[in-house]
C-alpha cells in the first residue's frame, strides 16, 4: 500500500470528502466499494482529536457516569434491606488503609469537579460569546436549572427580561 497524504493514521474528515470517487455513479464522494471490510471506511479511521471534541466526550461520560452512580445508590437503598449506617459501619470494620480511602475519595470527587467546572464554562461561553443565541437558548435551559436553586428562582426569574438587553452593553 502506498504511504502518502491519503493513507496516513490520524487525517482530518474534510480530507475524506475531498477525494474523488472511483466509482462512476457513486454519490457519496469517497469510495464506498469495499467500506466495511477494510480499513478504507470513514467510519472507523482515527481522526485527530481536537480539544473541545475531546471535553464534550469526557463532560458526557462523567455526567453518564455520576448519573448512573446516583441511579444506582438510590436502587440499593431502595432494595437492598436494613439502614445506611449498617452499611457504613460495615465499610469501617473492613479498616482501609488511609490511601485506598483518599483515592477513592478522590476517584469520586474528581468527575463532579472536572463535569462542574466545564459546565459552568460552557454556560459562561454561552452567555460572553454568544448574546444572540441566548433568548432562543433560555427556555430550553431553564425549566431544567432553576428547580436546582429554588430559594432563589424568583430573583432570577424577574431579572430574565433585563438580561438580554444587558448583555450586548456588557460585551
Amino acid at each position: 500500500r502506498k504511504e502518502g497524504r491519503n493513507n496516513r493514521i490520524g487525517r482530518d474528515f474534510e480530507e475524506l470528502l475531498v477525494q474523488p470517487s472511483p466509482q462512476a455513479g457513486n454519490p457519496l464522494p469517497f469510495h464506498t466499494g469495499d467500506c466495511l471490510i477494510s480499513s478504507s471506511c470513514p467510519l472507523f479511521l482515527p481522526f485527530r482529536w481536537t480539544l473541545p471534541m475531546a471535553m464534550s466526550i469526557i463532560h458526557r461520560g462523567t455526567g453518564v457516569g455520576m448519573s448512573l452512580g446516583v441511579s444506582l445508590f438510590a436502587l440499593s437503598a431502595l432494595v437492598l434491606p436494613g439502614q445506611f449506617s449498617d452499611y457504613l459501619d460495615m465499610i469501617k470494620s473492613l479498616s482501609l488503609g488511609s490511601a485506598l480511602i483518599y483515592s477513592s475519595k478522590f476517584a469520586l470527587a474528581l468527575p463532579l469537579t472536572y463535569h462542574t467546572w466545564n459546565g459552568i464554562r460552557h454556560l459562561v461561553m454561552l452567555l460572553l460569546f454568544l448574546p444572540s443565541f441566548l433568548p432562543s437558548f433560555l427556555p430550553s435551559f431553564l425549566p431544567s436549572f432553576l428547580p436546582s436553586f429554588l430559594p432563589s428562582n424568583s430573583v432570577i426569574l424577574l431579572s430574565l427580561p433585563f438580561l438580554p438587553s444587558f448583555l450586548p452593553s456588557f460585551l
